[in-house]
């Protein structure tokens, strides 16, 4: 059965606490919860952020929720600016340090802007100070993936094709695949179980049935226009239906997958995603 869980603490935790939100996020019924390290890598290198990190780690385990975690926002491995490059790499490793000290599985990471390089240039750009990182968190023992996530703006590195590539090129990395970014980048193209067949066919052909069928997946509504991404919605004011990705990854056996609501109504969406799921199972007549 895959995991189901919201992109953060849920909505309903009062007050904002982590813990408190991995125990409402088992109380719902759901099973994976992603850190939001988006805007700072708020669990410091010290002993006061381990000893926070082990409490983490420790209540995850004792609940199963599975955890991952989402690198800072701030982050550009093509700047043409080499104090924002070196920035950049610090942040996903300190994001990597802190992942690893909580138990999470995959760092979800934006890699940057194509900005006046051609998508060739930026992708090899990219590629190289990627591989810095990678070698730098292998180095230090943080048993974590990076995970180069799909990106919903033109603008953006983060193509299909593109994350694809990097994940079968550079060791230590697994991709994150946000299905709503590309229905968004490809202005509107995930409208039919044909789009994530094929979706899911490209990823097994080049990176393996042990990456697709252990996927790790955004998904949620998105308004987009010309230029991709504008913001996340909710799923029943969206053109982009799950039903059509459950019944595909029902037909393929991928069962092991994770799949993190970017709703803005983060748990309810997460929850509606798992009784879609769920239904599929029923219809087709397989048990959990």
């Amino acid at each position: 059965m895959p995991r189901f869980g919201p992109a953060g603490i849920p909505t309903i935790t009062k007050p904002k606490d982590v813990i408190k939100g991995i125990e409402d996020v088992n109380k719902l019924g759901l099973d994976l919860m992603e850190l939001e390290f988006v805007y700072s890598v708020w669990i410091q290198n010290n002993e006061k952020g381990l000893k926070r990190a082990e409490e983490i780690k420790k209540k995850s385990e004792e609940l199963d929720v599975l955890l991952t975690a989402h690198a800072p926002y701030f982050i550009n491995l093509a700047s043409p600016d080499e104090k924002k490059v070196k920035a950049s790499i610090q942040r996903i490793v300190d994001c990597a340090r802190a992942s690893y000290w909580v138990g999470a599985r995959y760092v979800v990471t934006h890699l940057g802007y194509y900005g006046k390089l051609s998508k060739e240039e930026a992708y090899e750009v990219i590629k190289k100070n990627l591989e810095e990182a990678v070698q730098i968190i292998q180095d230090r023992g943080y048993k974590v993936y990076i995970s180069p996530e799909t990106l919903g703006k033109v603008s953006q590195f983060g193509s299909l094709e593109e994350v694809v590539s990097l994940c079968e090129e550079v060791d230590g990395l697994w991709p994150t695949i946000d299905f709503a970014h590309l229905h968004a980048r490809t202005g509107g193209g995930y409208k039919d179980k044909a789009a994530y067949e094929k979706t899911l066919d490209y990823i097994e052909e080049h990176l393996g049935s042990e990456v697709v069928r252990k996927l790790h997946i955004h998904f949620s509504g998105i308004e987009y226009n010309e230029k991709g991404e504008k913001k996340h919605i909710i799923l029943r004011h969206a053109d982009i239906s799950f039903r059509d990705l459950a019944e595909v990854l029902v037909d393929m056996g991928l069962n092991e997958v994770t799949i993190v609501s970017e709703s803005p109504i983060l748990e309810q969406d997460a929850l509606y995603m798992k009784q879609i799921y769920e239904e599929v199972l029923k219809e087709k007549g397989i048990k959990k």
